[in-house]
């Protein structure tokens, strides 16, 4: 799914991919996005307001580090969002793709999370720096002109669009997942060898708003 993001200071439209979030239609008008699912795809994410920081030193944003860009959060009452809206063919086809959440299966309920932080903290006390990784926004704000909202929250909504999605082409080896989860590469090979990769998208042209 694809979703337009229009930068006000510097006029340029970025494509946001989202590989998986939940789609309501026209029943509702915001989409939901989880943020530790956004930051286990590598993006940071700062949902804290400046005013909630306990030193002001929030930059209450999403970065992509790997593209160096940094999209600002909007607050929607309690909730941290996006403004997007339906992008046109050309801007599908012309615009930078963000990838906010990649095509791996998110099943929250089967992730022991509580492993992982503990695998980091053990791997910050050997004196490495595990990677970090991020959880939930919102993407639109319906008092801006916008028609699409990715809400940023476990429990807010977010409308988005599509893409034509074919082929396998998985984009995490052992190597990558071991950095990500901080453990060996030889338990991440063989987590790989027992995983099953459910559907792995690739965006091709054409593509639908």
């Amino acid at each position: 799914m694809a979703t337009a993001y229009d930068n006000k200071n510097t006029g340029m439209t970025y494509i946001l991919v989202l590989g998986q979030a939940l789609l309501f239609g026209d029943k509702v008008e915001s989409s939901l996005l989880c943020p530790n699912q956004i930051r286990s795809n590598g993006v940071i994410v700062d949902d804290i307001p400046v005013h909630l920081s306990h030193d002001y030193s929030s930059t209450y944003s999403i970065t992509f580090p790997d593209d160096n860009i940094t999209i600002p959060l909007k607050m929607n009452g309690c909730f941290s969002c996006i403004p997007t809206r339906t992008p046109t063919t050309d801007k599908i086809e012309t615009c930078k793709r963000l990838i906010l959440t990649n095509d791996a299966p998110w099943e929250p309920s089967s992730i022991p999370f509580n492993e992982y932080k503990e695998a980091a903290i053990e791997a910050i006390n050997r004196g490495t720096r595990p990677e970090r990784n991020i959880y939930s926004i919102t993407i639109g704000n319906p008092n801006d002109n916008h028609d699409d909202m990715l809400l940023i929250d476990e429990l807010t909504q977010l409308s988005i669009a599509t893409v034509n999605v074919k082929g396998r082409q998985p984009r995490v080896n052992a190597k990558k997942l071991a950095k990500r989860w901080s453990f060996g590469e030889t338990l991440a090979a063989k987590t790989l060898q027992v995983t099953t990769q459910k559907g792995v998208p690739n965006a091709l042209f054409p593509v639908e708003r």
